[in-house]
């Protein structure tokens, strides 16, 4: 019993509860109560539980199930729900495949349930069949699917995913960008993907990839591409097994742009198939418009430039050689996104790709941005198997020895993965430094292999520390050092001949290690006037007034040309 309920049994668990059949024993009447699946509820937990129940009681997006009360009993809250008669959709998808039309038609549920959730700028970004229920309508003999959990679901921002902050509820649905190895805001878009790899299993029986563990599951998000559902099922039609595919895209930019646009699409397959029991192919997306203002997260007019960074990596990557790019040019240029750029032909070589960003205000603690990128891959580390971290740790072990301590002293988190150490003994402050160096040389040897090259991306060089830096010029030129690519950014204009970077990057230049420079340039208005035209989905000759003014304005820094096409938007 929960406040006041009688429990009969339980209905089913979703992504972030458990549901019961439940009796009110003060009026008899049935409901459903729905409680969250944690054994101690923390104040944030109850937080987005209340946010949760607010968002739900919304009688503006159909499809939600409807809470009729939030009770609290001895902190912890349950929320009761009207009464459904009804299977979880996991339930049934497990049980049998359903025919094409039953997937057209709880397809197009599935997107009217989205457009009612984003009009209200709600992104799920938990999208599987755990969350839903397939209801029988009271006093008909048809089927409605009700979305039953929100437990994830955010407001939307532009913030970029993290590896390791909130990991996903099930890596099979997880978009591309959710995987925090994109550097991309999550919008939206990312509950497309998800509900593609929904689609496909209902239409194939099966999940667009199979992995094991995070590492594997990002790889295939992020670098694969799965078989058409046409070429798992061949009685799927062609107009379908496409929908599916551009649902599944990799980049948001190639999804569908609006859940009115993609429940248009079914429907005329519905229509087409009780009609003439076939579809006919069409041009996808005619309806597909989005209300949204979004300016591409993609990069225009840096094809060398990118061509010169994807071959040092593949160069890297093959001999094992250590490297070192940098990138330069003036803020808002581009040099992060430009390297960012990376990340996914990284991840399709199961490479690592971590960044840390100076500080000027931090310059006087030593190491702090190295370790603040290193604290990045522990905590990656960390979301993998336990049979993966147990590998992990017998390595970090065997690599720092009865040095452990002054990783640990660094970078705290490591002492999750290879527990208490014993305290170093001290020694004077040069010999220390030394040893510091060799050990952490040691431990980034751990993660510098042909199976798992390593690329650590330092931004704002321009604000390097001094240890910092021998610490850079240590690692790149020693002979044990393989299989890392090193590449800094930095103002250009803030580095002068004097400045220490400059020297450094002389030092190793002249111990034989590999640099790389790519200094980057103003974008052009013609590179500039596709980004336009692909914003405004319009032609790029009737771009080009607007191009030219906001190009002389901002002098082709990409930064100050998006800031300033949002300032007008705005």
């Amino acid at each position: 019993m929960i406040a006041r309920y009688q429990i009969l049994d339980c209905a089913c668990t979703t992504a972030g509860s458990h549901l019961y059949h439940v009796r009110c024993l003060k009026d008899g009447i049935p409901a459903l109560l729905k409680v969250p699946n944690a054994q101690h509820i923390l104040p944030a937990q109850l937080s987005r539980f209340q946010r949760e129940y607010d968002a739900l009681q919304s009688d503006d997006i159909p499809g939600l199930i409807k809470p009729v009360a939030l009770v609290n009993e001895d902190g912890r809250p349950a929320m009761v729900l009207e009464d459904l008669a009804g299977e979880p959709l996991e339930s049934v998808l497990n049980r049998h495949r359903p025919d094409v039309p039953t997937c057209l038609r709880l397809g197009s549920e599935l997107a009217r349930i989205l457009a009612g959730l984003h009009a209200a700028h709600i992104i799920h970004r938990d999208i599987r069949p755990a969350n839903f229920m397939l209801c029988l309508q009271q006093g008909m003999q048809q089927q409605q699917l009700r979305l039953l959990d929100l437990s994830r679901a955010a407001f939307e921002t532009q913030e970029v995913a993290v590896p390791g902050n909130d990991l996903p509820g099930d890596w099979a649905y997880v978009s591309p960008e959710q995987t925090g190895r994109m550097h991309r805001p999550l919008d939206y878009r990312t509950d497309f993907y998800s509900l593609g790899v929904l689609f496909y299993r209902m239409l194939t029986g099966q999940l667009p990839f199979a992995a094991s563990d995070p590492l594997e599951w990002t790889h295939c998000h992020i670098a694969r591409s799965p078989p058409p559902p046409r070429d798992i099922a061949p009685e799927v039609p062609q107009p379908v097994s496409d929908i599916v595919m551009r649902l599944l895209a990799k980049l948001p930019e190639d999804r569908y742009q609006s859940a009115h646009g993609l429940e248009a699409d079914l429907d005329r397959c519905l229509a087409q198939w009780q009609t003439a029991g076939r579809i006919e192919s069409f041009p996808l997306g005619t309806e597909d418009v989005s209300d949204r203002f979004h300016i591409p997260h993609k990069l225009y007019g840096r094809d060398q430039e990118i061509a010169t960074l994807l071959d040092a990596f593949n160069r890297m990557a093959a001999s094992g050689q250590p490297a070192l790019v940098t990138v330069s040019g003036y803020s808002g240029i581009g040099k992060s996104s430009l390297v960012y750029e990376l990340q996914r032909p990284i991840v399709r070589e199961r490479g690592y790709f971590i960044a840390g960003k100076f500080d000027q205000y931090q310059r006087d603690i030593p190491y702090a941005t190295i370790t603040q990128a290193f604290r990045e891959l522990v905590q990656q580390l960390l979301a993998e198997s336990e049979a993966r971290i147990a590998g992990w740790r017998q390595q970090i072990q065997a690599a720092v020895g009865v040095n452990g301590q002054l990783i640990v002293d660094v970078l705290p988190q490591v002492e999750l993965i290879i527990g208490k150490q014993a305290p170093v003994p001290a020694l004077p402050p040069t010999e220390a430094q030394h040893r510091f160096r060799m050990v952490f040389r040691q431990f980034i040897a751990v993660f510098t292999s042909q199976a798992h090259p390593l690329v650590l991306f330092l931004d704002d060089l321009q604000w390097v520390d001094a240890a910092s830096l021998a610490l850079i010029e240590h690692v790149l030129t020693h002979p044990d050092t393989r299989y890392l690519l090193l590449i800094g950014a930095y103002r250009d204009n803030e580095v002068g001949a004097a400045h220490p970077l400059n020297t450094s990057l002389e030092a190793i230049r002249a111990q034989g290690a590999t640099v790389i420079d790519i200094r980057l340039a103003p974008l052009a208005a013609a590179h500039l006037n596709r980004l336009v035209a692909d914003t405004l989905h319009a032609e790029t000759v009737s771009c080009a007034p607007l191009t030219r003014l906001v190009w002389e304005r901002t002098e082709g820094n990409p930064f100050f040309f998006t800031q300033f096409l949002q300032a007008l938007h705005q």
